[in-house]
């Protein structure tokens, strides 16, 4: 599905920041259909693969048994996420390396190619769908997540931490956290079974795409405390600094110091929800010698102006962290 080649022609400095993106969430429209619905409903994206990404449309009712490109669908009631079909195209990722001697981790600037239709999340997977995985399967292994139960600042090992109970208050419309790339890879799994569909967490080059949604823009770096920002994604905000008082974080307040729920602030013109911001979340990519998996998108905790899109930290894939959570690709046969 996805191949990658190094572009010399364009081979020019994309850093296209999250704030670059959250540009394109505020073009962004609201979708029709809600999670315990099995419809689909069409939508188009107009010539979003290639220079851009055109905005979302409401549209028909969809019947075929393979979803159309734009078509937000469900493979069940209420406990299958809603997903969107996002058209085949490409787009440039990484920046030139200016010293002399590139350190052995380095990747060369590569234009990557998405050559099939695949389906992702709209929305990160919530508290209420996972529930229902916990509820079929019954796994044992759920806490020591990490918490500033007993503190203020520092997020320490809980044992009692689990994604029931991250440290602050949650309903079934927000996203779960406290899982891990195993916990993640459980729950598509099981609903792989359930549904007869193959779901899975997408690649790192797969996510930025979504990520992206048609977006070329260079970097634009407004000042932390830019009331625009709290408009279109849960960051690291005022709200965050008054509970976390050595935070670094603006002045602008998104209305949440934690987690928010999903679809709280404009889709990208992917029709994606907290694609940025809210919760991080996990990839299938590894990295750190294969011990990490990249989590992309940033978070409640993160401040955005210094987050890139293709800067996608990696973690301990086995750590339970209350800013991560995770949206599953679908492949479409």
């Amino acid at each position: 599905m996805v191949r990658a080649t190094r572009s010399l022609a364009q081979n020019r400095l994309l850093e296209v920041t999250v704030v670059a993106h959250i540009s394109a969430i505020a073009l962004g429209v609201g979708l029709l259909g809600s999670v315990g619905q099995a419809v689909m409903v069409a939508i188009s994206f107009g010539n979003a693969g290639a220079a851009g990404a055109a905005e979302p449309k409401e549209g028909a009712q969809v019947t075929q048994a393979r979803p159309d490109v734009g078509a937000v669908f469900s493979d069940c009631p209420k406990v299958c996420p809603e997903m969107v079909v996002l058209p085949p195209g490409q787009f440039d990722r990484g920046a030139p390396y200016v010293h002399a001697d590139p350190p052995p981790a380095y990747t060369p600037p590569e234009t990557v190619v998405i050559d099939k239709p695949f389906a992702i999340g709209r929305y990160d997977v919530t508290v209420g769908q996972y529930e229902a995985f916990v509820r079929a399967t019954r796994p044992t292994d759920i806490g020591n997540c990490r918490t500033d139960r007993g503190t203020v600042g520092p997020f320490r090992l809980d044992p009692q931490g689990s994604w029931r109970d991250p440290g602050f208050p949650q309903d079934e419309r927000h996203p779960v956290v406290c899982v891990t790339v195993a916990d993640a890879k459980a729950y598509a799994a099981w609903l792989s079974k359930k549904t007869g569909r193959r779901y899975r967490l997408p690649t790192q080059k797969e996510w930025e795409y979504a990520a992206r949604a048609g977006a070329t823009e260079d970097s634009i770096d407004p000042s932390p405390g830019d009331e625009s920002l709290c408009r279109y994604a849960n960051i690291q905000d005022a709200r965050y600094k008054a509970k976390y008082p050595g935070a670094l974080a603006g002045g602008c307040d998104d209305g949440h110091a934690n987690t928010s729920p999903v679809g709280s602030y404009p889709p990208n013109r992917f029709g994606l929800y907290d694609i940025v911001g809210n919760v991080a979340q996990w990839t299938d990519t590894e990295e750190h010698g294969g011990t990490g998996n990249t989590a992309a998108g940033g978070s409640w905790s993160t401040i955005l102006p210094v987050n890139p899109l293709s800067a996608q930290p990696a973690y301990d894939r086995n750590m339970r962290r209350p800013w991560i959570g995770f949206r599953l690709v679908r492949e479409l046969r």
